[in-house]
Formats: C-alpha cells, sequence, structure tokens
C-alpha cells in the first residue's frame, strides 16, 4: 500500500529555549517581537513557539506573522536575552510578530503533536502538518 503524502498549512513551529530568552518579558514589554527568521512565512500566517525540554515540551504561545524579511531591528529586547544564544546576531533576516495568545501550559503537548503528523520535535523551524493544524485548532478554539 502506498503511503499518502502528508499536507501542511502555511503555519509554522519555531523553538525556543526559555534559559536562553525570556519570551514571556519580551510579550509583556512590546506590542510585537522580533525573531530570526529561517524560513519564508507568509504574512498573515501563524507562528507557534515551542518550548522544549526545559520548557515542558509544549507549544506556548501562538503569533501572527506581519512582516518578513527585513534586517534591521525597530526594539531593543537585550534586556530579554538571558545567555548570547538567545540573541539575534546583525545581519541576520528578521520577522515581525504579534502575540495572539499565550497557550495555556499542557494544552499542546510535544506528544500531541508526534501524534498528529509532526514527524519529530522541533528543532528548527518546522511547517505545520494539516493534521497537526486541526488538533491546534479543535484544542484552543
Amino acid at each position: 500500500m502506498k503511503k499518502q503524502k502528508q499536507t501542511f498549512s502555511p503555519n509554522r513551529i519555531i523553538p525556543c529555549n526559555p534559559k536562553a530568552y525570556d519570551l514571556a518579558k519580551a510579550v509583556a514589554k512590546y506590542p510585537y517581537i522580533e525573531w530570526r527568521q529561517n524560513c519564508k512565512p507568509d504574512i498573515g500566517s501563524t507562528i507557534y513557539i515551542y518550548f522544549g525540554l526545559h520548557g515542558g515540551q509544549q507549544l506556548r504561545y501562538e503569533f501572527y506573522v506581519m512582516e518578513t524579511d527585513f534586517f534591521t531591528p525597530t526594539i531593543d529586547d537585550s534586556d530579554c536575552v538571558l545567555k548570547p544564544e538567545g540573541s539575534c546576531e546583525p545581519g541576520h533576516r528578521l520577522m515581525r510578530l504579534k502575540l495572539v495568545r499565550e497557550i495555556p501550559a499542557g494544552k499542546v503537548t510535544l506528544q500531541d503533536m508526534l501524534d498528529h503528523g509532526l514527524s519529530k520535535y522541533p528543532q528548527n523551524q518546522v511547517r505545520v502538518p494539516h493534521d497537526l493544524q486541526e488538533f491546534i485548532d479543535a484544542v484552543l478554539h
């Protein structure tokens, strides 16, 4: 039997190490955040922030993509950087993200994501499979 090809939503999951960057502080302090862009998200799509081992292995934030492909930050969030690997080096492409919601702890875990189409834990920016997007929508809405 032939395996069916997986389809993806335009949305992305991006990992964040809460020991390297204080995202809670950033979203409380700034009207938007600027994040290093390693992919080409669509303006208007959704970015989910995933906290890995140090953050409970779960989705924690949902953002709306406001702008992509710029290089000069407009906010100074250096007070949110906890370790050097939490900062974005000059010259990298950035995207501007507006907070939609904080996702309650335990609502969408790594195991939930693996059970609904994600092939492995997100180490980099990854596209969201349609099956997983349907699960996220059902849980959050």
